[in-house]
């Protein structure tokens, strides 16, 4: 929801940002709501429209992330939404990579059981990918 919230506190902003945030770093509910301003206009974001097009239990998470942002970021400038955006987008980038490892180290201890020396190299190379990008990740935290 911090995500959201840095977003929904002046979207014109994140026009371009947006559309680098991967709608699988959240819940479903979330998910749908970044799937939503993607999809929209946000050079010319009316936030009522916004809210309005969602069923009720949406709309109320909105409007709830919506005041909170008010709250916690209301003294923000554009420059400080755009680096804790930015910041935001590097932690769950990187909790995303490393749920990634988790679930490659369980398809490799699988791999090695069935000595399938083929399925391991790739994933053994997929790992170390995913290694040096949670590396990178970890260096803009």
């Amino acid at each position: 929801e911090g995500m959201l919230g840095v977003i929904i506190k002046n979207p014109p902003l994140f026009k371009e940002e947006i559309l680098s945030v991967n709608s699988n770093w959240f819940d479903a509910l979330t998910a749908v709501i970044i799937d939503r301003l993607k999809s929209t206009n946000l050079s010319n974001f009316n936030f009522d429209q916004f809210v309005n097009s969602f069923d009720a239990p949406t709309s109320l998470k909105v409007e709830f992330i919506r005041l909170k942002s008010q709250e916690l970021l209301g003294n923000f400038n554009d420059q400080e939404l755009k680096s804790e955006f930015e910041h935001l987008k590097n932690r769950l980038e990187q909790k995303s990579l490393v749920a990634n490892l988790a679930s490659l180290e369980i398809d490799i201890k699988e791999a090695e059981s069935q000595k399938d020396r083929t399925r391991l190299s790739v994933l053994l190379a997929e790992f170390n990918d995913f290694t040096q990008k949670l590396n990178v990740k970890k260096e803009k935290i």
